[in-house]
């Protein structure tokens, strides 16, 4: 039996500070700090930075907890090419919260409205979040790139001689590898199109990557169908594959441990969990359709219990199509013509 296989990896960004010359007010340091990055991969024809650090907020909280109050906020809107030269100056003191925010395109989004000084708390952070519609309006858009807004947070005391930041990147990638086997003497798959389902409408700004408490989303969309480019002679000789991605926002949807096979995943989903559907047409011998077909895969950090899609996450899903099981809950065939026999294989 064919499965998928779900790989969660961390990607994580490094900032090195360095304490750099103090100023005569012994209340302020300049620090500086090094960014590292490179360029992703491009998704269905347009180029996602996925590394890329474009701009960054900077956000100084007076103390550690979730009431400690904004003190500093200092937005630097283009960085040098160099970004290993980079200095912001913060205030002293022990105990200190300081956030990096980047690729947010957006110079007031802690301005002194936003996010007044001395009454802008930690808590407020974490729960801001913005709008998406599409996922054009999830990725930051600039200059004919895409890029991915990341975070991350250093806790301790200012000055320091040293520090590292970790940055992760608040999305979710999901990359489908999608392939078809010739199987004789049954009807195969012929896929379309391939959407992704029950996305939240909403994302956190600093979502946290290990989170385990349910986002519980006010509303889902569903991002455009990509149409995958297959032709008749794909078909004819039953072999296709291809790869396609997405990024969205966390969506943690629980752990079913009623789910013990991923047949069942579909069965037991969580109303706004999120799924991949592929619509096709079962072929026959002859690359004749004899039926419209839709399989849905709902996705998670394992194959069967867990819908849970964390941020700062890669999840890599091998599906290979052989035949069509009709007995398969994640089937849905909508019509019939001249039907005259079904595979039994697993399509994973």
């Amino acid at each position: 039996m064919r499965k998928q296989i779900f790989f969660n990896i961390l990607l994580l960004f490094v900032f090195s500070l360095q304490s750099c010359a103090k100023l005569d007010d012994n209340t302020k340091t300049w620090f500086c700090f090094q960014l590292a990055g490179n360029f992703g991969e491009t998704k269905a024809g347009q180029t996602v930075a996925e590394n890329s650090i474009k701009n960054i907020w900077v956000l100084q909280f007076n103390g550690s907890t979730d009431a400690s109050t904004l003190s500093k906020a200092v937005y630097l809107e283009t960085l040098p090419a160099d970004l290993n030269n980079i200095s912001v100056q913060l205030n002293n003191g022990a105990n200190q919260t300081i956030y990096f925010i980047s690729n947010t395109f957006e110079n007031t989004l802690f301005n002194s409205t936003n996010a007044p000084i001395n009454s802008y708390t930690i808590t407020s952070l974490k729960a801001k979040t913005y709008n998406i519609t599409n996922e054009s309006s999830f990725v930051k858009n600039y200059a004919g790139l895409n890029y991915l807004v990341m975070w991350g947070k250093y806790v301790g005391t200012i000055p320091n001689s040293s520090a590292t930041v970790m940055l992760n990147r608040a999305a979710a990638k999901i990359v489908i590898n999608y392939s078809s086997n010739l199987y004789v003497g049954a009807y195969r798959f012929k896929i379309k199109s391939i959407q992704l389902k029950n996305v939240p409408s909403t994302a956190s700004l600093i979502p946290d990557p290990a989170s385990s408490t349910l986002t519980n989303p006010a509303a889902v969309i569903n991002y455009n169908q990509y149409q995958v480019p297959l032709n008749v002679d794909d078909c004819n000789i039953g072999y296709y594959s291809g790869t396609v991605s997405f990024y969205m926002p966390e969506n943690v949807s629980g752990v079913n441990p009623s789910v013990t096979d991923q047949t069942l995943k579909v069965k037991f989903a969580q109303a706004k969990a999120t799924y991949l559907e592929f619509l096709g047409s079962g072929i026959d011998e002859n690359s004749d359709e004899k039926c419209n077909v839709i399989f849905k895969l709902y996705l998670g950090n394992n194959i069967t219990s867990n819908y849970n899609l964390n941020a700062n996450s890669r999840y890599n899903i091998t599906i290979v199509f052989n035949g069509i099981n009709i007995g398969d809950a994640r089937i849905e065939v909508q019509s019939f013509t001249e039907l005259e026999q079904w595979s039994d294989d697993v399509w994973l």
